[in-house]
Parts: C-alpha cells; sequence; structure tokens
C-alpha cells in the first residue's frame, strides 16, 4: 500500500490533523495542490478527506444533500440543481431518483458484494477514513465560505455518504 496519495509536494505548507487516531501530513504545493503522507489507507483517506473539506466544503456538502435526496427541502423543489451529480432539471426530481436509489438500498447492496464487484477492505478502510476527516475538519473550523457559511444543510457524514 503507497505511503502517500500523490508524492511529497515541495515550496508550501503543510499541516498535520488528527483526530480520533487517525492522522496524517497534508504537503500543499505553492500552487495549493496537496499531498497527502499517511501510514495506512484509513489515515491516507482521513487526509485527503480533510484537504477536500478545507479546499471546497461547501461544494462538497452540496453533493451529500443531493445523494441524500434533500434539496427540495434545503433549496425549493423547483430551483434547478447544478447538473453535476445528475441530469434532474429540478430539485424535486433529482430528489426523486436519489431518494429511490437510497430506499432500494442500492448503495449498500454494492458494497456488500466481494471484491471486485464490490470494495475492497483497502477502499473500505479509505472510506471511513475520508469520512472522519471531512468530519473532523467541520468539527475544528469554522466555515467562512459565504455560500455555506452557518447552513443547516452543512452535516456531518458517513463511508455510506
Amino acid at each position: 500500500m503507497p505511503a502517500n496519495a500523490a508524492g511529497p509536494g515541495s515550496g508550501g505548507r503543510d499541516r498535520h490533523p488528527s483526530d480520533r487516531g487517525l492522522s496524517a501530513v497534508i504537503r500543499y504545493t505553492e500552487y495549493g495542490v496537496p499531498h497527502i503522507v499517511a501510514k495506512d489507507y484509513a489515515n491516507l483517506g482521513f487526509g485527503t478527506g480533510w484537504a477536500q473539506a478545507a479546499d471546497q466544503v461547501c461544494t462538497l456538502a452540496d453533493g451529500f444533500v443531493t445523494v441524500a435526496g434533500e434539496r427540495s427541502r434545503h433549496f425549493g423543489p423547483g430551483a434547478a440543481p447544478d447538473g453535476s451529480l445528475s441530469s434532474a432539471t429540478t430539485n424535486l426530481s433529482s430528489d426523486l431518483y436519489f431518494r429511490g436509489v437510497r430506499d432500494a438500498g442500492t448503495v449498500e447492496r454494492l458494497l456488500r458484494a466481494p471484491a471486485p464487484a464490490g470494495p475492497s477492505r483497502d477502499v473500505e478502510e479509505l472510506m471511513r477514513g475520508w469520512a472522519a476527516g471531512y468530519n473532523a475538519w467541520l468539527r475544528k473550523n469554522r466555515i467562512t465560505d459565504p455560500a455555506c457559511a452557518r447552513a443547516d444543510w452543512v452535516r456531518p457524514v458517513t463511508a455510506l455518504d
């Protein structure tokens, strides 16, 4: 398994987030590209979740609202989603689709399948760590992006999300 995701980076700043037994080193290049150094896949996921939340928390949170089928609740049923996760033309049609996927247990069924149809143990650990890193960033930082600062739709996630 790799010790780091994309090399050590150079010329930037380092972050050393840790929380609840997980940790990583995030080395940002001079252009702001994060490179994650970790001892295993759970810690690699943790560092990746932290770095992605730090860089794009509003975009990620919006995506979680979409796949939870909750766009209408937060943004109105007639408003148009951004189109990045489906071709739905309204939040209501997006919600109907994603709630159908959730209610059918599609993701859970796929996750129960043995690899390679389902995730390997490494991928499971990576996703568990990613959710932990994203959630740790939410707990330890204040969102300053006006697109989602103090928004009730920004919430902790699970590896299933």
